[in-house]
């Protein structure tokens, strides 16, 4: 068998290499028991200082714990072998030698900080549990180099998943290049049902880069019917880059599906706040959103972000969104899904596609992309396609769906402004492109192409070249606009009036259609909310 760089780094004495390849002046510590490195029997090995976390890359699929001597201990490990790693102290990368700040800490390199553990070659491919410890002061400085975090790359393996859960990461400064995250720089799964999970985490410091930035991933990337999920994780971050910056993910995206199962990512119910900045498709939460198979029929892709929320300040020049910078699906049967999630904050486009919830929608080549049970609250500002939840929608060769959304943005720009949607856009017969049961209230000002609901809508001549607008308003009294793309202009006491939809005790009707399993009408002082 052809030896791999994990079998030469796990046969390698470690004690003599450090990172960038400074020797070490003085001997690391090491607490783990090496007559049993499982304790608790449960398939990880303990890790209890940041020297034995160093360790950790000399054996990338954690079967076996690499000691400072080189030698591979499994001692205790299941029948089945050990799966990973697990943290059972508290590290802090700012305390005594290891402080990387100071010159003569083992960490130091020179100035680059800690190395990430592994690399594009050769992945982190196990489980690191955190059990709710913290690392503090992760300090990494390597703006030449890619894949740069605590970890570098995660990816799974044949008949066997990898990721990291249940670890805090606090005050940590992480720069580099491209694919730069908190806890890792990139997710790239390939293996057909396997899964890559992050779940319990929460990170607070400063990223930055140049492309796929992220709070905790800078690019996540599932192909061949591999699973990526995202779930139940924090951010409290200053993101910054170029292109595809998010608070939590840079990138996240599903390509072409396995033979006999379908390429899923997931992000559900993680919660970000924050700043991110950067050049194009910046978001609070995620930068850029896809579902972009092109493997043809019966090969699909499918990407879910579910019940999250992005409280933040976003900026940028294009495609720039308190939630998501741009979500794209594309292919065929492939799905992108947002549902019951919120955006709350600032959002600023020196060029163009701002919205208060997603910068820039897009459907195309037969894929199905739904927007739902989804809301936006703040200012969003830009020149061009500017909306109080979306910037700019648009559907060709897909369908697209928008229900059960509001917006309480206020909304100001030049050209295509809309207190829901700046730009609507439908342009093949073979699309369908749908908003129904929203409405949108607040401010908005612009110059051209300026309506309460959507700024500018454009379309075909026939009906099924439409896009199908129904039970949906803005307000009149507080956007101070009598006039829409498309949508029903009421007063503020009229959308507030009704106690359920189609309520016949209110002088106007309206909502009729949405559901109360959906919404809450509230009293007669009150706009509907989602439930």
């Amino acid at each position: 068998m052809k030896p791999t760089l994990i079998n030469s780094l796990i046969k390698q004495p470690p004690g003599m290499v450090l990172l960038l390849g400074t020797t070490l002046a003085a001997p690391l510590t090491q607490a783990v028991d090496l007559n049993d490195v499982d304790i608790n029997d449960n398939g990880l090995i303990e890790i209890s200082t940041i020297e034995e976390l160093n360790q950790i890359r000399y054996n990338l699929i954690g079967t076996s714990f690499i000691d400072v001597d080189g030698n591979s201990i499994d001692t205790g490990c299941p029948v089945s072998g050990c799966i990973g790693y697990e943290l059972v102290n508290d590290l802090d990368f700012g305390s005594n030698s290891a402080n990387p700040l100071a010159a003569q800490g083992p960490f130091w390199n020179d100035g680059y900080g800690w190395e990430p553990i592994g690399s594009e070659l050769d992945p982190f491919a196990a489980v690191f549990d955190g059990n709710g410890h913290s690392i503090s002061n992760l300090f990494i400085d390597r703006v030449e180099e890619d894949h740069v975090g605590l970890f570098g790359v995660i990816s799974s393996q044949p008949y066997k998943g990898a990721g990291v859960t249940n670890l805090v990461l606090q005050r940590a400064i992480v720069y580099g290049n491209n694919k730069v995250g908190g806890i890792v720089g990139a997710i790239e799964n390939n293996y057909e049902n396997e899964d890559v999970i992050v779940s319990g985490c929460a990170v607070s410091g400063v990223v930055s880069g140049e492309k796929y930035v992220g709070g905790m991933v800078g690019h996540l990337y599932a192909r061949y019917g591999a699973q990526v999920h995202l779930f139940n994780n924090t951010t409290n971050i200053l993101a910054v880059g170029a292109d595809y910056t998010g608070g939590m993910v840079g990138y996240s995206g599903a390509g072409i599906g396995g033979v006999d199962s379908t390429t899923t990512v997931t992000l559900t119910d993680n919660r970000v706040t924050g700043q991110a900045s950067g050049n194009s498709k910046v978001g609070g939460l995620v930068g850029f959103l896809a579902s972009n198979n092109t493997g043809g029929p019966g090969i699909s892709s499918d990407v879910y972000l579910e019940r999250s929320q992005a409280d933040a300040i976003v900026s940028g020049d294009n495609s720039i969104g308190g939630l998501i910078g741009m979500a794209y699906g594309s292919g065929f049967e492939n799905t992108l899904s947002i549902s019951d999630s919120e955006a709350n904050g600032i959002v600023m486009a020196r060029e163009k596609n701002a919205g208060g919830l997603i910068g820039h929608l897009e459907a195309g080549d037969y894929a199905s992309v739904g927007v739902s049970a989804v809301s936006a609250t703040g200012y969003t500002r830009s020149k061009q396609a500017v909306g109080g939840l979306i910037g700019s929608a648009v559907s060709g060769y897909a369908d697209l769906a928008i229900s059960n959304a509001y917006s309480w943005t206020g909304v100001r720009g030049d050209d295509q402004v809309g207190g829901l949607i700046g730009f609507a856009r439908l342009y093949s017969d073979e699309a369908y492109f749908g908003i129904s049961y929203t409405y949108a209230t607040g401010p908005v000002a612009g110059q051209t192409n300026v309506g309460g609901l959507i700024g500018e809508v454009q379309e075909g001549e026939y009906f099924w070249q439409q896009v199908n607008v129904r039970s949906s308003y803005w307000d009149t009294s507080t956007s101070g606009l009598k006039k829409s793309a498309k949508g029903e202009g009421y007063t503020s006491e009229d959308l507030k009036c009704p106690k359920k939809g189609g309520d016949s005790d209110c002088e106007m009707p309206i909502y009729t259609g949405w559901s109360s399993n959906v919404w809450d009408f509230g009293s007669e002082n009150d706009y509907p909310t989602l439930k």
